[in-house]
């Protein structure tokens, strides 16, 4: 059995821990994500929850069909993967 990797951003309110809304970025290739997020040296696979700064989301909007509104006042914005 194959299991397959899911990433998204989680787009949450600052002050909650709960997604207002998600951001899909599994058509960016995981070799191109590693270049705008640096992984820990224990999770060199991103499993981890990383949580992004402007020029990070700048970033990855480029490689998006989709625009991200980026409100760093408003809203964290965090990288998280899960199998499915």
């Amino acid at each position: 059995m194959t299991t397959k990797l899911e990433r998204w951003i989680d787009v949450c309110k600052i002050g909650t821990y709960e997604a207002t809304f998600e951001i899909n970025v599994d058509i960016i290739p995981f070799e191109k994500l590693l270049e705008i997020v640096v992984p820990r040296k224990d999770d060199p696979l991103l499993y981890e929850g990383y949580i992004l700064n402007e020029n990070q989301l700048r970033s990855i909007q480029t490689l998006l069909k989709q625009h991200i509104s980026i409100d760093l006042k408003t809203f964290t914005y965090t990288l998280v993967c899960a199998s499915v």
